[in-house]
């Protein structure tokens, strides 16, 4: 008796089915088993090289593929730029951004310089909303703020009562 596992009886049984189409039931239960389960590298590899060969873009991909030339636009301008000079959407744009973890390019107004406190400066705070000393020495209110918090100066009242 030869083994259950033998190349013969493997050879034996295959020449047997072939030709034989797999009943849909067969079908169903191989996709059921298949579902979930994550290809592995080499087969990945086997299936991109498959597909740089025929031409074809895999599942999921919607659109045109990208070029290294489009790819190193990203993160060097806004995206609305990058999408006009690829012909991409702005959302494709951001996608491909995000998934390869291109930070963006945004540009900003440069911070403008803190105010130099002079003790004549510092004579204002608590006299005045910091809101209105704040646009006496054309400053932020949060730098007046934390300049009056930091020499412990309590904030402005107003007059009290109002009669």
């Amino acid at each position: 008796m030869e083994s259950l596992k033998s190349p013969e009886r493997a050879t034996k049984i295959g020449a047997a089915k072939r030709g034989i189409p797999t009943p849909d039931h067969v079908k169903e239960a191989i996709a059921r088993a298949m579902t979930g389960r994550k290809a592995t590298q080499q087969t990945r590899l086997k299936m991109s090289e498959a597909h740089k060969r025929r031409g074809t873009i895999p599942a999921g991909i919607r659109g045109p593929l990208w070029t290294k030339e489009e790819h190193a636009l990203l993160g060097t301008m806004p995206d609305k730029d990058v999408a006009e000079r690829t012909g991409r959407t702005l959302g494709a744009v951001q996608a491909r951004r995000y998934v390869f973890g291109v930070p963006n390019v945004i540009k900003r107004n440069p911070l403008s310089k803190p105010p130099r406190w002079t003790p004549e400066r510092d004579r204002l705070l608590g006299t005045m909303p910091d809101t209105v000393v704040a646009r006496k020495l054309r400053c932020s209110p949060f730098s007046v703020f934390h300049r009056r918090r930091k020499l412990k100066i309590p904030r402005y009242r107003g007059p009290w009562p109002p009669w």
